[in-house]
């Protein structure tokens, strides 16, 4: 048998273990921080949005609350 091998063999194998494991916790860790900002980013443009297209109190009242004035349109 060919130990020498065999240990080649293995220490390659558990580099690429590492490798894989580095580079899965790595990409785990981008895309939590990419969903954290994601969401945050959405929070604030509803935020914006809500202060932009706020109703306000006067805009709330019923036009037909007062006594409105129709147009007469008639054909002539």
């Amino acid at each position: 048998m060919d130990t020498p091998t065999f240990d080649l063999i293995r220490e390659k194998l558990i580099l690429t273990e590492r490798l894989v494991r580095t580079i899965t916790i790595t990409g785990m860790c981008t895309a939590i921080i990419l969903a954290l900002l994601t969401g945050m980013l959405c929070i604030y443009k509803a935020g914006n949005f809500s202060k932009k297209y706020a109703v306000t109190p006067e805009q709330n009242e019923s036009p037909m609350s007062e006594t409105t004035t129709v147009p007469n349109i008639t054909k002539s």
